[in-house]
C-alpha cells in the first residue's frame, strides 16, 4: 500500500496546542489524520454521520450559525420535525387535547420511543420475549 504526503496550513498556535493535547493522549497529529480518515472511509457510505462529525469539530457555535449549509440543514430539519409532529397534533386535536401545552420530547425521548417500538416489534426475532 502506497502512502500520500500531505501539507496542511494551520495557525502556529493552533498547531502548538493541538499537538500538546494529541501528546497528551498519545498519538501523533498524524495519527489523529489518519483515524479521521479513517472514519470517513469505514463511513462512506454514511456520509451523514461524517457529515455531523464534521460539522461537531467546528470552533464553536458562532461559527456553526455563520455556515449557510448548516442555517440550510438547520432549516430543513426544523421543517421535517415540524411535518413529523403534525400528524400527532392532528390526532390530539381530534381528541380535545391541546397539544399547545405539551413539552416537546427531546431527541433521546425520539430515540427510547422509536427504539422501544423496534424492540415490540421484532421481540421474538431479537430474543427479547
Amino acid at each position: 500500500m502506497g502512502s500520500v504526503q500531505m501539507n496542511v496550513r494551520i495557525d502556529d498556535a493552533l498547531k502548538a496546542s493541538g499537538d500538546g493535547v494529541f501528546s497528551e493522549i498519545g498519538i501523533t497529529p498524524t495519527e489523529a489524520v489518519r483515524r479521521l480518515w479513517g472514519f470517513a472511509n469505514r463511513n462512506r457510505t454514511n456520509r451523514r454521520v461524517v457529515a455531523e462529525l464534521m460539522e461537531s469539530l467546528l470552533d464553536s457555535d458562532e461559527s456553526r450559525q455563520g455556515n449557510e449549509g448548516y442555517k440550510r440543514k438547520r432549516a430543513e430539519a426544523e421543517a421535517w420535525a415540524d411535518a413529523f409532529q403534525q400528524p400527532v397534533r392532528d390526532c390530539y386535536a381530534e381528541l380535545g387535547i391541546d397539544f399547545s401545552n405539551l413539552q416537546p420530547l427531546t431527541l433521546e425521548e425520539q430515540d427510547m420511543l422509536l427504539e422501544g417500538a423496534y424492540d415490540e416489534k421484532h421481540a421474538e426475532w431479537l430474543g427479547l420475549s
